[in-house]
């Protein structure tokens, strides 16, 4: 039996949207777990935003708590603490919204830990779950464009949970797999 951790944050989709980015967070979080063949257990969070005495601020910081439990109670990782840092600003502007999630798991076989590097050439690539099109607030825009705007990739809660259960047990635990890795902020 092993332990595993990991941490996760993705301001630019909170800033477009806190309940579906915070969410995503919570999910790539427990994706990042799963992928190295660890059940997800629990998580902390870190909350750092500007002041919520603006109506912006509240919003934000409101709709992120909400993304955040919504996804902790589907993925059945309860929330065993947090940090919340608030009036945090730069020059006359809150910083952008910036919730960082840690999530803790258990490995049943520490030793048959899986890791994301290819290992044989020529090996197949299998991508699983939903693939929704877009680049809202995606590293590849915000280096790109310079800005961030549109849509983040939305998150199916009871989606996510089967799918994560599908790699876990049916991928990376029956040893089907030579390497998983999640698709993240850089894509595919």
């Amino acid at each position: 039996v092993g332990i595993a951790a990991t941490l996760d944050g993705n301001p630019r989709y909170v800033e477009l949207e806190p309940y579906k980015g915070s969410m995503a967070i919570v999910a790539e979080a427990a994706r990042n777990l799963v992928a190295i063949g660890a059940e997800p257990l629990a998580v902390t969070n870190n909350l750092n935003y500007g002041d919520p005495e603006t109506e912006l601020v509240y919003y934000q910081l409101y709709y992120t708590i909400e993304g955040m439990r919504a996804a902790s109670l589907a993925l059945n990782t309860p929330v065993t603490g947090g940090n919340v840092s608030l009036y945090n600003t730069h020059g006359d502007s809150a910083i952008i919204p910036s919730p960082v999630i840690g999530m803790v798991g258990r490995t049943q076989q520490l030793q048959q830990a899986m890791t994301p590097a290819f290992k044989t050439p020529g090996s197949r690539v299998v991508l699983g779950g939903r693939f929704t099109p877009t680049l809202g607030g995606s590293e590849y825009q915000a280096r790109r464009a310079g800005k961030v705007y549109g849509t983040p990739p939305s998150i199916v809660l009871k989606d996510e949970v089967a799918l994560q259960r599908w790699v876990l047990n049916d991928v990376v635990r029956s040893g089907k797999a030579l390497s998983v890795d999640d698709v993240s902020l850089g894509g595919v």
